[in-house]
């Protein structure tokens, strides 16, 4: 078994090497736009096609601001797995292209990449709004698709 503390691939040791360095965040939140990522949902779905209607992802307070809905991302089935406390019904882990997870981002919320883990990054309001806003923009310039092809209408 892997301690939790060591990246389990090369997208958790980016975040964890990336410390206060602003250029190495910044690497690292351009990676993750653009990698598989595991969300984790109130309903079983293979991230292929539209999910079931009535499908939510999983949102995690910030730390101690109980107010600031958070999104959860995982970076490895394995942190997602080992994910607790879980909201009621949410046992769902599923792949999907983190540009479709940003999609689901309310306006004033932000996401938390590996919540409860060592290697985490969080990714406030305001720069989760500014990446939807580029994910949206590329959802019309490739037709309905992430650049890697999951739909994400």
């Amino acid at each position: 078994m892997t301690d939790e503390s060591e990246p389990y691939n090369e997208l958790e040791r980016m975040i964890a090497e990336s410390g206060d360095d602003r250029e190495r965040k910044s690497k690292a939140l351009e990676t993750l736009v653009n990698s598989k990522v595991y969300v984790i949902l109130n309903k079983q779905w293979d991230g292929q096609g539209q999910p079931p209607s009535g499908t939510s992802m999983m949102f995690v307070t910030d730390g101690s601001d109980t107010e600031r809905a958070m999104l959860a991302i995982f970076t490895s089935r394995e942190r997602a797995e080992a994910f607790e406390p879980r909201g009621d019904g949410y046992d769902f882990q599923t792949e999907v292209d983190a540009a479709w997870a940003f999609l689901g981002v309310p306006v004033d919320c932000g996401a938390y990449v590996n919540p409860n883990s060592i290697v985490n990054f969080r990714i406030g309001p305001e720069m989760a709004t500014f990446i939807k806003d580029v994910v949206n923009r590329e959802v019309v310039a490739h037709q309905g698709k992430a650049p890697s092809g999951q739909s994400i209408q």
